[in-house]
Parts: structure tokens; C-alpha cells; sequence
């Protein structure tokens, strides 16, 4: 399970690629149409730019949610992360107390 910073930052890499892939499509589309070509056969095009800038508007938010914590549940996701951390961190010995008492 990936901390809520890195998630965070590999959601901000993803709306970076999509960018990137709008950006291109709107250019194919574009070129597209100066040629000539009948917007029926750029409708697919259109749909994939469509399904670009929907994921692209629902991972922004994604990611601001996880940042600014607003997210449901990403406090007891950091929670959860720090004590797998402290848990493994612990002294073996410490653990093998711990583990008995939990027996």
C-alpha cells in the first residue's frame, strides 16, 4: 500500500501523460479536419479525447482530494501506514513480547 504522498504524486504523473494525449488528439482532430475529413469518421477521435479529459478532470480532483486530506479516509490510510511502519520498525525482541501477549 503506496503512502497517500505518493499516490498523490503518481496521479499528478498521470494527469501530466494525459495532458500530453489530449493535447494530441485535439492536434489529430484538428489536422483532421483542415484536410477535409468528414467529422463522421473523426468521431472516434472525438470520444477517445472525450474519455481523456473526463479521466483527466476525475484524476486532478483525485489527487487534490489525497493532498489536501479531504479525501474519506485518507486519514486512517496514514494511520494504517504508520503503524505497519512502527511494527516494523519495533525491536525484533519487543515484537516477540508483543506477539505472545497477543496469543
Amino acid at each position: 500500500m503506496l503512502p497517500p504522498e505518493d499516490a498523490a504524486a503518481l496521479l499528478a504523473q498521470r494527469c501530466d501523460r494525459l495532458e500530453l494525449e489530449i493535447s494530441q488528439e485535439r492536434s489529430l482532430l484538428q489536422f483532421a479536419g483542415q484536410r477535409g475529413l468528414p467529422r463522421l469518421f473523426a468521431i472516434e477521435g472525438e470520444y477517445v479525447l472525450a474519455m481523456r479529459e473526463a479521466e483527466l478532470a476525475w484524476t486532478r480532483k483525485l489527487a487534490d482530494e489525497i493532498k489536501s486530506g479531504t479525501l474519506e479516509g485518507v486519514a486512517e490510510w496514514a494511520a494504517m501506514l504508520r503503524a505497519r511502519d512502527d511494527q516494523e520498525n519495533e525491536a525484533p525482541q519487543a515484537r516477540e513480547e508483543r506477539e505472545e501477549e497477543e496469543q
